[in-house]
């Protein structure tokens, strides 16, 4: 709880601390070029992965809990996916302050060059990663800007943001072949989980999470206002798992490549986990923080801050179906 409690904190202390504007450019840049270090080393690191049993797979320091999931410094690929997608925000903000200041110069600057790169390696490493859910999410904000930006070329007749948006599209559809082909073992798990799962769903057996909500819900009904306490899911949750989701369990437990506790001692879903720790009153006040992160999206003149708070965002919509907070790296780099 004290480790949660700090990274809140120092998010805060952060915003109350750093005034000036250069300074938080200069700390986000510094936050391009880990994620991006990141990436890139694990990449590298995927490709010339090779199971051993005596093989620490994390940087040869830390083993995996499952070998199947984990991602440069991150136990669960999608945890990284999220990371190196709030990261992007980043990067993106960077390159849109840098074209405003000074357009016509905007492509000499070796920052500039540095920037796209890290959100090429970024991007390709959430395909690498092998997150589905981090890839659809990353499409759905590509198909939502691009629909944003033709709506300013024909309402503003900004003929540039045409070729602007071609090039994008066309670079985003060779990194996406090129990431694709790259790795064929997880481009081919990718492909047939997804198929698997809507073959389930088509004859009514839906995804372990969405069963692992259904019990969150009842959980949360039998004690909805306080809930259980902070940290009690794992110790109470068991008591109300159905059938279904033991069932599923053991089916995890089978096919992995080793022994392992599986990730049921989460929810993988954020909001209703903390619902049914701290209850309805408990989680009411982050309403208030919710009101202010919308508020400030919508009253801000800044393009930068706005490209950061849609990040912020995506890291709260992405806790509906997963648990990021869960990871000290992801929620560290939402609350700063």
């Amino acid at each position: 709880f004290s480790h949660f409690i700090f990274q809140i904190l120092l998010g805060f202390g952060a915003f109350l601390n750093v005034k000036d504007i250069k300074e938080i450019r200069r700390i986000i840049f510094i936050f391009c070029l880990n994620g991006f270090f990141l990436a890139f080393f694990g990449i590298i690191q995927k490709l010339n992965y090779v199971p051993s049993v005596n093989l620490k797979e994390i940087w040869g320091i830390w083993n995996a809990p499952e070998p199947r999931y984990y991602f440069a410094s991150f136990t669960y690929k999608n945890h990284w996916a999220i990371f190196a997608i709030m990261t992007i925000f980043m990067a993106t903000s960077l390159l849109i302050h840098e074209y405003s200041r000074d357009t016509h110069n905007f492509l000499k600057k070796f920052k500039v060059y540095i920037l796209i790169f890290s959100i090429v390696v970024l991007f390709s490493s959430i395909i690498l990663s092998g997150s589905r859910s981090g890839l659809l999410l990353i499409f759905i904000v590509l198909i939502f800007s691009i629909i944003i930006t033709i709506y300013n070329i024909f309402k503003n007749n900004k003929r540039y943001l045409f070729i602007s948006t071609l090039l994008i599209l066309l670079g985003t559809s060779l990194i996406t072949w090129f990431s694709l082909n790259l790795h064929k073992q997880t481009t081919s798990e990718m492909v047939n989980n997804t198929k698997i799962q809507l073959d389930s769903i088509s004859s009514g057996d839906y995804p372990l999470r969405v069963m692992l909500w259904k019990d969150l819900l009842n959980q949360i009904m039998q004690k909805p206002l306080l809930g259980y306490g902070y940290n009690s899911f794992k110790s109470l949750n068991p008591k109300f798992q159905s059938k279904t989701v033991r069932e599923k369990r053991n089916i995890v437990l089978e096919n992995a490549h080793r022994d392992f506790t599986p990730l049921f001692g989460y929810g993988h879903n954020d909001w209703l986990e903390k619902i049914t720790e701290f209850g309805l009153i408990g989680t009411l006040p982050f309403c208030y923080y919710l009101y202010l992160i919308f508020s400030c999206l919508i009253k801000s003149k800044s393009k930068t801050s706005k490209i950061l708070i849609c990040g912020s965002l995506l890291f709260l919509l992405y806790s509906f179906v997963d648990f990021p907070s869960r990871t000290p790296c992801c929620l560290l780099v939402f609350s700063l």
